[in-house]
């Protein structure tokens, strides 16, 4: 009796299991993601994005400047701000967008104070020192470093990977047809070729007639793929204004944690996910069967991060709205531990914003 009722028990519980468990085929991945499966398809390399050092403007507290792409040629503005309490704003958008892009609102209760800062100019970049850290800005290739008493706490795009998509006209393929052949009336008929039935015959197979039905266009399969549209399910994104994700990367030199982007229902520390898992996805869905140590997305959507380390605790808050994929990955170089960050955002619309301040050691 005693072995039945256990055999009972295991089987409500599997049952209860199996039933209760979430259907992860109602929810995307990265790679059925397209804006992040081309984001986390770009390897680390030199960036592309270089500081244009004439249009550099410096005042008391803060720079603007051009970047340009040049793969591409296009021109981004960049203004960076130097905060109080060691804090620092960065803000990158485009400088002649086809559509203005969405700044968020709403989410500060108000505007930061600035504070001002000392720089020294050099010939590929400059530095600037306010309060017990120094912003270090390097032209070519583009890369911000932010210093905490002489030591690197934050690098930004010093992996290569900032990537952003600016808005551009959709490509329209036009498929030339041949003008209509007018015959002469008073030309003679072309003799056909017959069979012994008196059948006339093709001089071409199936296989020659089907490629001459279709005349020859460009492929831009490959750059197009899910750039101005994309289906999951039964769910339908038009994109009428194509592609405007963002990818970056900002690495944690000397820490070994970081904490928060919630909510997930995974380890407070973060885990690593290159190679080994989905990125952590920030976007609001109400999961009621949701699975532990996952990094699917849950109920709430806070962009906020800190990284931790025994002299210093580094906090980033990327003041975005949008959809957002964070690969975790790590690297040693000696006995120092560096953590990678990398965000893949879904911007449409939204602009290119984030703050990184420091504080002690909690």
């Amino acid at each position: 009796v005693g072995e039945t009722m256990w055999l009972r028990c295991w089987l409500i519980v599997a049952l209860g299991t199996a039933c209760c468990a979430v259907d992860k085929s109602n929810f995307k991945t990265c790679d059925q993601s397209t804006f992040c499966k081309r984001n986390r398809a770009l390897e680390p390399g030199e960036s592309s994005y270089h500081v244009v050092p004439e249009t550099v403007v410096l005042s008391d507290s803060a720079v603007t400047m051009d970047i340009i792409n040049k793969q591409n040629n296009v021109l981004f503005t960049a203004k960076i701000q130097a905060l109080q309490d060691n804090t620092a704003r960065i803000r990158i958008n485009e400088k002649s967008p086809l559509h203005p892009r969405y700044e968020v609102e709403g989410a500060l209760v108000s505007e930061p104070k600035t504070e001002n800062w000392k720089v020294k100019r050099s010939s590929d970049g400059f530095q600037a020192v306010f309060g017990n850290s120094t912003a270090v800005i390097t032209f070519s290739p583009f890369r911000l470093d932010f210093l905490v008493n002489n030591e690197v706490a934050v690098s930004v795009n010093n992996r290569g990977l900032l990537n952003i998509e600016h808005y551009r006209n959709k490509k329209v393929v036009v498929q030339e047809e041949e003008p209509a052949k007018v015959e002469d009336e008073t030309e003679e008929p072309a003799e056909v070729d017959k069979n012994e039935e008196g059948d006339e015959l093709d001089d071409l197979d199936e296989d020659e007639e089907d490629e001459l039905d279709v005349p020859p266009v460009e492929d831009d399969s490959d750059e197009e793929a899910g750039m101005w549209e994309e289906t999951y399910k039964t769910h339908h994104d038009s994109k009428p204004y194509g592609p405007s994700s963002v990818g970056l990367d900002i690495s944690f030199p000397g820490s070994e944690h970081v904490y928060g982007i919630p909510e997930h229902a995974d380890s407070l520390a973060l885990k690593i996910t290159k190679g080994s898992t989905d990125p952590y996805r920030l976007y609001n869905l109400d999961v009621f069967e949701y699975e532990l140590n996952n990094p699917m997305a849950l109920y709430g959507s806070i962009p906020f991060m800190v990284s931790h380390s025994a002299d210093k605790t580094v906090g980033l808050f990327w003041l975005n709205s949008a959809e957002t994929w964070i690969d975790i990955t790590s690297a040693t170089a000696g006995q120092v531990c560096s953590l990678h960050i990398e965000y893949f955002l879904k911007v449409q619309n939204c602009v290119f914003n984030f703050f990184i301040p420091y504080y002690r050691p909690c």
